[in-house]
């Protein structure tokens, strides 16, 4: 399962000089403004999996541990 937040809109100021939502989907450091890009990107994140968390606990936590369980599955072999 794949789970990531919906952007806002490309209108809001925090997002200014991107031509798509592609760009947010990786670390261009190159950037003069990586540091807020990345503020705002880990805003986000921290945001839409707290609304998930509250909104829907049992699945936030049964995704998590399905994630775990397999990662320690990969670990092992």
């Amino acid at each position: 399962m794949l789970t990531g937040p919906c952007t806002p809109s490309m209108d809001s100021p925090e997002l200014q000089g991107f031509s798509e939502l592609d760009d947010l989907c990786f670390s261009p450091v190159w950037r003069k403004d990586y540091k807020k890009l990345d503020r705002f990107r880990m805003g986000t994140y921290l945001h839409y999996y707290t609304t998930r968390f509250f909104s829907h606990p049992i699945g936030f936590l049964r995704c998590l541990a399905v994630f775990s369980l397999e990662n320690a599955a990969q670990r092992v072999r």
